[in-house]
This record gives structure tokens, sequence and C-alpha cells, in this order.
């Protein structure tokens, strides 16, 4: 890959060419034939706003559905043209980061969130049942556009009035009266933060980088970023992890920043690509965000990234949480770490195996009589609060996420195979063993054996365990079955499933379990950026 091509590896589009050439004239060139200009800009285009994902979206519609062509030219690919029109686009009409903060979600590509809880009913009923409800709050438009956006569902749509998930109501009548005017007031074309943002001078992203996680399946991550700039919003980073199961990686990729913050980046690990979906702060010194799998998005890791400037940085303790009356091997990650360790009372170190400015390690003992809860850690200057927690038992076993899809595929067919993942998580009563009574502990994820069982009746009918695919026992990583129709069922069905996740963990001689639901289903054939 050449040095003056940027990636845009979240999006369906490849290599971009150089900022400098993702101007306006491109977007005339290519825009200008449908789209009128005026004072704002081209009609349509300038009233809205939107992530990359988004704008790749809008010119993958152009290009599907009105004719749009784009064509090799110039030394560049169509490919790479369409990428600098979605950089231009989204830097010139993004979104602030406090814009994206509800609904990072979307973008990441988490698995499993469930919607009703964060929208209104009325906004689930009407836009949720066809796309998630972050759709719209991941854009920004004038009230006459959002008008036009719900014209255009209709007549791009015409069932949507009568179909399964809007003939119960009158859907366009709601959508046009109710559900407009509210999204307008709420999400307008105008903002405060996006003028503030746009008056904000941006900072490269260069440096090394301290990043801490999680990952269903594989446990508690650390790792480092290093990252150099390679012209405008291009970067190159050297990425580099560890897995509190032992397991180690090193990759290097690249990626470009979007808006001045939205980070997209491409690594290969072990040969499975991967995908980077980071968003900086607005102090450009830390990031949040998502590693995860470009053909299974469900599997990743959930990442804090925190710039390291040379000072002391504590980022993870492992273990998270330490049994009174016990021992274990306690180890702090993280960066430039010197001076003195500071642990909760009643845990005294028995020996030190290792003392280094990355990494402090030994073994300690947990007095019998140590207060529990959740207390700081530090290592000099670095803390890390509620670090770690002390606990006498664990009362209950919660596994995430409660309510999740998975879905057969492969066997020959285009849609890849969607795993379910699972994380058990630890919560200690206190003294007085009530759930909620105020002293309750969570402990975090904790080591778990695995299991499935028929959700109910009908699945035990089914023999849904047979068929609807393998949970690792040791992983939590669940498996569907092969695509297509099965003989071996009643009527031939395919391998669908209603099943009921079991988490195992051990207390000592106690065996606490914890369970979840979750459906094996059919492929999912539309996998648009933004679902």
């Amino acid at each position: 890959m050449s040095a003056r091509k940027l990636l845009a590896p979240l999006l369906l589009i490849g290599a971009i060419a150089p900022t400098s050439n993702a101007d306006d004239a491109l977007l005339n060139r290519y825009c200008l034939g449908c789209h009128m200009p005026s004072e704002q800009g081209l009609s349509r285009i300038s009233e809205q706003r939107k992530t990359p994902e988004g704008w790749e979206m809008t010119i993958s519609r152009m290009q599907l559905m009105h004719g749009l062509v784009i064509a090799d030219e110039d030394g560049r690919s169509a490919a790479e043209i369409k990428s600098a029109l979605v950089k231009h686009l989204a830097d010139s009409q993004g979104l602030a980061p406090s814009e994206t903060a509800t609904a990072r979600y979307l973008p990441e590509r988490q698995p499993a969130v469930q919607e009703a809880t964060l929208y209104p009913a009325h906004i689930q009923e009407t836009c949720g049942r066809c796309h998630s409800s972050a759709r719209h709050a991941l854009q920004r438009r004038s009230a006459e556009e959002w008008q036009k956006s719900i014209h255009f569902h209709l007549g791009q749509y015409p069932s949507i009035e009568y179909s399964l998930y809007g003939r119960d109501r009158e859907w366009l009548d709601i959508a046009v009266n109710q559900i407009i005017p509210e999204i307008a007031a709420n999400f307008p074309l105008q903002t405060s933060a996006w003028s503030d943002w746009q008056a904000t001078e941006k900072q490269s992203l260069s440096g090394s980088w301290q990043l801490a996680g999680d990952m269903p399946g594989k446990g508690r991550f650390v790792g480092t970023m290093a990252v150099t700039q390679d012209g405008d919003d291009h970067y190159y980073a050297n990425f580099s992890g560890e897995f509190d199961n032992g397991e180690r990686f090193t990759s290097r990729g690249e990626s470009v920043v979007y808006t001045g913050y939205e980070w997209r980046g491409s690594f290969d690990i072990d040969g499975v690509e991967y995908r980077q979906v980071l968003a900086a702060d607005e102090s450009f010194n830390s990031m949040q965000g998502r590693l995860f799998q470009a053909d299974h998005s469900e599997l990743g890791v959930n990442l804090s990234a925190v710039r390291d400037s040379g000072q002391p940085i504590l980022s993870a303790v492992w273990p998270e949480q330490l049994k009174v009356g016990g021992s274990a091997t306690l180890t702090l990650h993280g960066a430039n770490m010197a001076g003195a360790v500071a642990l909760p009372a009643g845990v005294n170190v028995r020996s030190v195996e290792r003392s280094g400015p990355s990494e402090w390690r030994a073994v300690v003992d947990v007095a019998a009589n140590a207060d529990t809860g959740r207390f700081a850690v530090s290592h000099g200057s670095a803390t890390l609060d509620s670090g770690v927690a002390l606990f006498n038992q664990v009362s209950a076993v919660t596994v995430l996420p409660d309510y999740s899809v998975a879905r057969v595929g492969g066997n020959g067919g285009s849609q890849n195979k969607m795993f379910g993942a699972f994380t058990a998580y630890g919560t200690d009563y206190g003294s007085d063993g009530v759930a909620g009574g105020g002293d309750d502990i969570a402990l975090g994820a904790l080591p778990a054996s695995w299991r499935v069982e028929p959700w109910d009746e009908t699945a035990a009918h089914d023999q849904d365990v047979k068929f609807a695919g393998n949970m690792d026992a040791t992983t939590g990583i669940f498996t569907p079955a092969a695509a297509g129709p099965n003989p071996e069922r009643k009527q031939s069905t395919n391998n669908v499933g209603n099943l009921k996740v079991v988490a195992t963990v051990n207390d000592g001689d106690r065996a606490v379990e914890g369970s979840a639901h979750m459906i094996a289903t059919v492929q999912r054939w539309n996998n648009p950026p933004l679902r």
C-alpha cells in the first residue's frame, strides 16, 4: 500500500486518496448533476450532517438507486474517489464528539444492544421496528430535510404503511405530525456543539497509547499502540496486546481520522482482519471504542486508550477481585510506573515476582478480616480508582448480554455465521446478604463454565440444543449450526433455536449459576455499516 493512500477501514469502500483532493471540486463533479447549488452549498447535501458511515451509506444509495457512476480517473480507483468524498463530507458536515456519544454502539458494532430503554416507545414503534433508532440519533438535518426523509421512506418503501410493522397504526400521520417535529427539535442541523467543534484546533493522534479493555471469551486485555502520522489524518500503528488468559499478539495497521476525532483503523491479527473504531475525546489524550473482527463484528474487544505523555499510568489490575482469607497473584499493568505500590488495607505482599515500568506482579495474601468493597490501587502517583474488589463470596452471577441473537450461516451460502459471545459477572451481596441492599459489591468478570439449555418446553420438544449449535464450555462463545434446511428436523426446518445460556462460577466448594436468553435464528441479509 502506498504511503500516499489512506484507508477507510470500517467502510465498504477501501482506500482513499490524499485529503487535499477531497474538496468541494470533487463534490461538485459527482453531485452537481442532481443537487442544485445554493448559498449554503448543494441542495439536500448541505442540509445534513452525518458520521463517516452515514455518508458512505448515502453515496452507496446514490449509486444503487439514482444512477451515480464513480469511475477510475486521475490515477485513482473508483473506491478511492468514493472514500475521498466520504472523507470530505464527514470532515465538513460531520458530528461533534458530544453529538455521537449516546449512540457510539452503532458504528462500534456493539452486539446485543437493546434500544428499548434508550429511546421513547413511540420512536421505537415508528422507527426502530425497521432499523436501529440510533440511525436518526447519528444524523443532524434541517426541519425541512427531516420532513423529506419521511417522504423518502414512503416513496422508496411504499409498503411501509401496511407492512407487518406499520399496519397497526396510521404510520404516515404519526411520522409526519408527531415524530418528525420531535426529531427535528432534538437533532437540528445547527448546534452549538458542532460550531464549537469546528472552531476547536484539532490535534494529531500520533504518539504512544496505553490500551485496556475486555473481550468475551478471552478476558481482560492490556496493550500498547505506537502511532505515527503520514499526511493529513492518515496514521500507521504498531499494535500489541495481551489477554489475562496469556494470549499475546502483535500487529501493524493503518487508520484514518474523520472529523478530527473519529478513528477508523484496520489490523491483521494472526491472519484475521480486524476493524478498530475509536473516538478521541476533546482533549485528544484519550480514546474509547472497540476492536472487532471484520467478518464477525460480534467478536471484539472494548478498548480504552490513554496517550502516554511520559507520566505514570496505571491502566489495569489483574485479577479484578480478591477473596478475603485467600491468596492470589496480583498484576498491575501500565506505563512509566515507579514508586511504592499501595494496595487496600488487609492485602499483604508475600513476594514480588516482577517490578518494572509497565508491569508489577506479586503474590498477595488477603486477611480474613479485611474490609470488603471496591478500592483504589496505586503505583507511585498513578492510581486506578475502584481497581480491585475484596469480597467474601459470590452471591450471584449475571450473564451479559442478557438477551442476544446468534445466526446460522455458511454451508455454501453468502452469509457468515454470527456467534454468541457471553461474559459472567459476579456480585457479593455484602453483609446484609440482600440484593440491592446498598452494600452490594460488583466483582467484575469471572471465569465460568458454560452450557446451553432449552429456553422453554417448545425448545425442548424441538431439540433446539441438539440442532442450533454448540457452546464452548470454557470461553462462552456459541457457534451456531449451518444454514439451510435440515432434513433431520421436523418438516426439514433450519437450525434455529430458543436457548438459555447458563454460566457456572465456582466459589470454593459452591457453584453459583446465572443465565441469559439467546435466539439462534436465520441469516441477516441486509448488513449496512449502520444497521
